[in-house]
């Protein structure tokens, strides 16, 4: 809009400036011309008039002066045609106007002028400028006074009476010029003048414009950057303190807060709590980001609501984790009791979000100040009940006590001890069997991790995970690897029969660096084939970058490795990076086989499952066999490999390599059974 409007002001005033260029000199050469052609009537005004008076003195006494000649005399000087009818005489009489010596003045209106130039005590020479059929002209008109007595007498003479005296005005000069021609000219030229001046100022503007837009531009850069520099400040300030999405306090903020109120030593109605949604990349992946962000908005209002009515603060820690400090109103059971079923109530009430109905479930840790001396301290507490929370089921609120507090102090113990357990292989592979579940004879071992910390063995549940937390999993993943591959190796090398390995690799291990070639190199040095290896790929749904994790995996199923999708069924995740990960094998995980014996309900989902992965065309494995009823129920369905320990418990490398001396020898009854998978 300003472009043009600047563009609009530079054309107007080129206009203006142009016309009056073209104006001025129009005016300035017509009057120029106009005064010349002035000079040259008033010249021949005089030549005439001293003509005539020369004449009249010089003349036989007897002879008067010929109106005629006189005329001539004007007329061979004047650019007035003398057939024209408004032809000017040059001697006019007074008292009887246009009239001296048989002349008279046809315009009357110039009759009168002459007449008022004779009745004036004083009579003055007249200029004046008319258009007359179609022509421009300019007209001086001047006295003819009697100035010598020859011309007196003359007159006098010829009229018969004493009627004029040296010094009366006998009459008047009328001469004029025709500026037609002259002033087209002028136009014609003041056009140019137009043109030309247009056109230089044009240019001119043009180069102005261009310098100024340089200026005007470079201006502008500079308020342009110093604003954004002043907004990247304000925002670098704002980004520094709060969350961009749901605009509440970060971390540090938090933090310095529960500082401050721990510092001003009240803490016996103090809480901080730490909300977590369930499943919340679930809500991600199957209703949109938009619908996670959407989700992530309205808890945060809903804490800050909550935040502001208990005078604390609501901080968004990252992801989907977010934090509460308030004051437990009042004090005591039942006032915490409260807070919990606020907390509840109004973090998992509905969302809407583009008509999609939003049901978040969420699980609360909460510690009181009491628990602990520093803020991370306090903040450590309430994770560790958050964790015991999730562990329970999932949403619910769970407060962070004395037994909590034991398990998070053995969790420390264990994280400090783990890289040691590693680097010395204090953490151990051991090998369930797979069994080929029509003919009972051994298929291969998955490979396992086991630990024990000062003569206690840890479960692979809780150290995998500290693993995965203090970024260790990928070295456990590999360390595993390496050992089953050592054991299949010699077991293979013992027996001379081909042993099939698995062994399972975290979502988290599938980011680490030169992923491919590490596994590929461990083939290399074990000299064992790729393809009787498959690698299980775990935890699918925290796998961030899905293009990563195909990247990592190509290579090695390129050259033969087999992919095993672990825990299928297990959560929309696992169905949803079945589309796109190169999977040869499907793991079906325990949980849907507990309890089909005894429940047709249970029984009914893992056919469904079973149903599905088959019908997907690739190979399945049954794992959590526990009982011969549950064995002979999934005999049923075409399933090809299973593993429990109903067939065979977790064994150490020496008693996995002395089961690999007898693999002839069926594990399980090879009778096919007839079984009612609808009964």
């Amino acid at each position: 809009m300003s472009s043009r409007y600047g563009l609009a002001k530079a054309t107007l005033f080129t206009f203006f400036a142009s016309a009056l260029a073209s104006i001025g000199f129009f005016i300035v050469s017509t009057m120029e011309f106009s005064r010349i052609k002035s000079e040259q009537r008033d010249l021949l005004i005089d030549m005439t008039n001293s003509f005539v008076a020369v004449y009249a003195d010089n003349r036989h006494p007897d002879t008067a002066v010929p109106a005629t000649f006189r005329r001539q005399g004007v007329e061979h000087f004047s650019d007035t045609l003398a057939s024209n009818e408004s032809a000017i005489s040059s001697v006019r009489l007074p008292g009887v106007p246009g009239l001296e010596i048989s002349v008279k003045e046809a315009d009357q209106r110039l009759a009168d002028k002459i007449a008022a130039m004779a009745r004036s005590d004083a009579p003055v020479s007249l200029e004046e400028h008319q258009f007359e059929d179609g022509r421009f002209i300019a007209r001086t008109m001047s006295p003819s006074i009697a100035n010598s007595e020859g011309c007196v007498s003359c007159h006098n003479d010829i009229l018969g009476a004493e009627i004029y005296e040296i010094g009366d005005v006998m009459g008047a000069f009328v001469v004029e010029s025709d500026l037609t021609n002259q002033t087209v000219k002028n136009l014609v030229y003041s056009l140019a003048v137009f043109v030309v001046t247009a056109f230089l100022i044009t240019l001119f503007v043009m180069r102005e414009r261009g310098r100024m837009s340089e200026v005007v531009e470079g201006l502008k850069a500079r308020v342009l950057l110093e604003r954004e520099k002043a907004e990247a400040e304000a925002n670098a300030h704002f980004h520094a303190r709060h969350d961009t999405l749901t605009k509440l306090s970060n971390r540090a903020v938090f933090m310095e807060r529960i500082d401050r109120a721990m510092a001003s030593g009240a803490r016996d109605d103090m809480i901080i709590a730490l909300i977590d949604l369930d499943d919340f990349k679930i809500v991600n992946d199957s209703m949109g980001h938009d619908a996670g962000d959407a989700l992530l908005v309205a808890l945060g209002a809903r804490l800050a609501a909550i935040a502001e009515a208990a005078g604390g603060l609501a901080a968004r820690l990252g992801g989907d984790e977010f934090a509460l400090f308030c004051r437990a109103s009042g004090g005591g059971a039942r006032s915490e009791q409260s807070l919990e079923r606020v907390i509840l109530e109004r973090a998992s009430a509905r969302v809407d979000h583009g008509g999609l109905d939003i049901r978040p479930s969420i699980s609360v840790g909460l510690a009181r100040f009491a628990a602990a001396a520093t803020s991370e301290e306090l903040l450590k507490a309430a994770d560790a009940a958050l964790y015991r929370a999730k562990e329970l089921g999932k949403g619910r609120v769970q407060w962070f006590d004395a037994s909590i507090r034991v398990r998070m102090e053995r969790r420390a113990q264990l994280a400090l001890a783990l890289p040691d357990a590693l680097a010395k292989g204090a953490v151990r592979a051991v090998f369930q069997p797979q069994v080929a579940l029509d003919s009972g004879r051994l298929m291969g071992f998955e490979a396992l991790a086991r630990w024990e910390h000062e003569g206690e063995p840890v479960p692979p549940t809780e150290f995998v995970s500290i693993a995965e937390e203090r970024g260790l999993v990928a070295e456990l993943d590999l360390h595993v690897l390496r050992s089953a591959l050592a054991f299949a190796a010699g077991a293979t090398s013992d027996t001379a029969l081909p042993v099939a390995i698995s062994a399972n690799l975290s979502a988290k291990t599938l980011l680490a660096p030169r992923l491919s070639a590490a596994i590929l190199r461990m083939l290399a040095e074990a000299r064992w084939d790729p393809r009787r290896l498959t690698l299980e790929i775990t935890e699918t749904r925290m796998i961030k970058n899905l293009d990563h994790a195909i990247a990592a995996l190509r290579p090695l199923r390129e050259r033969g490795v087999r992919i095993s999708l672990d825990d299928f069924g297990t959560g929309f995740s696992s169905l949803s990076y079945l589309r796109h990960l190169p999977v040869d094998e499907l793991k079906i995980d325990k949980s849907f086989v507990t309890g089909i014996e005894h429940d047709e309900e249970s029984f009914a989902v893992l056919k469904g499952v079973l149903d599905l992965a088959l019908g997907l065309g690739k190979s399945v494995v049954v794992e959590g066999i526990e009982t011969a009823r549950q064995l002979e129920m999934i005999r049923a369905f075409e399933v090809s490999v299973g593993q429990g320990f109903y067939i065979a418990k977790p064994l150490e490398a020496v008693e996995a390599a002395a089961l690999t001396k007898t693999a002839q020898t069926r594990l399980i009854d090879p009778r096919p059974y007839e079984v009612d998978v609808a009964s």
